[in-house]
């Protein structure tokens, strides 16, 4: 590691709770956190949803479900039926039916509704989770083990990461993503995909924690493309320094620990290590000095106030 990499700054770290709803619905997926196989949520089909022909038979709510879907687990597949629309306050399908609950034998089952009515409670996406209230109280709505749907009451949510659903993640690359220094960066934000996805499942409840993290996260990405042209990598270092230093503000003494985690995941091949090596050998000997002001680092800071 170079040693500007080694850095070890004592502020206090900025707490925000993350918030996607900003007034504008978003399209995108929402994948359940837990596994590494990516499940998402889909919105079932009338004719062919198993589910959906059960408990038609066994309560007859058909007339009260018209143009309704059951939605149910499924494996990530960039499917159509697999989008979703997060705006204000609600949760809804790109066909345009919201997400709600159906309580039955009292469980909750996720249900598409054209319309709203009495037996159906609406969803929303708060905290990185499918929240919905009954009786004046607030669940999340997750997975089990079998990945069957089941609530849990909201202070018993908020205590755990493992009750998030994860929004408009990249797909998971598999084995392609381990080819190149590249890899695969398939919504071209900069940041490859893998690495994107390792950010949004290990950093929680934060904005500014993963805003700096996909900072640096691009600007080692950068630098490994370019690993072998020397005066490219040099050329860099101001930027990959600011990002350091303004992931070291935001996550104060997180910082050194995710820092080496996410070299881990950026560096994961053996390619990509001998790169990382090469760029290291540039900066032998060399001392670095931090500004005096870290939190000036954080460009997505300064566009904010502007």
């Amino acid at each position: 590691m170079r040693k500007r990499h080694l850095s070890i700054v004592g502020f206090a770290a900025c707490v925000a709770t993350l918030s996607l709803l900003t007034g504008t619905a978003q399209a995108g997926s929402l994948e359940w956190g837990v596994q590494e196989q990516g499940v998402c949520l889909q919105e079932g089909s009338k004719e062919r949803d198993q589910w959906s022909q059960n408990i038609k038979k066994k309560l007859n709510w058909l007339p009260y479900f018209s143009g309704g879907r059951l939605a149910h687990s499924h494996s990530c597949d960039q499917s159509r039926i697999q989008d979703w629309e997060v705006g204000e306050g609600e949760v809804v399908s790109v066909e345009g039916r919201a997400l709600n609950v159906f309580r039955w034998r009292k469980q909750f089952y996720p249900v598409t509704s054209e319309r709203r009515f009495g037996i159906l409670y609406p969803v929303e996406y708060l905290q990185q989770r499918l929240s919905f209230q009954f009786r004046g109280s607030r669940y999340c709505l997750i997975l089990n083990k079998n990945k069957r749907f089941r609530s849990l009451a909201w202070e018993q949510c908020l205590q755990s990461v493992e009750t998030r659903w994860l929004f408009d993640l990249p797909p998971d690359p598999g084995e392609d993503g381990l080819i190149g220094l590249a890899g695969i960066d398939s919504d071209q934000d900069g940041v490859r995909d893998d690495v994107e996805r390792f950010i949004e499942k290990v950093l929680e409840g934060s904005e500014e924690d993963k805003r700096a993290a996909l900072s640096l996260a691009g600007s080692l990405q950068k630098e490994l493309i370019i690993a072998y042209d020397r005066d490219a990598v040099m050329a860099l270092e101001p930027e990959t320094g600011a990002a350091l230093d303004c992931m070291s503000f935001v996550m104060e003494d997180k910082a050194t620990k995710f820092l080496l985690e996410l070299e881990a995941k950026t560096y994961n091949t053996v390619e990509r290590l001998k790169a990382w090596s090469k760029i290291n050998s540039y900066f032998s000997g060399m001392i670095f000095t931090l500004t005096d002001d870290l939190e000036s680092q954080c460009h997505f800071k300064r566009e904010e106030q502007n």
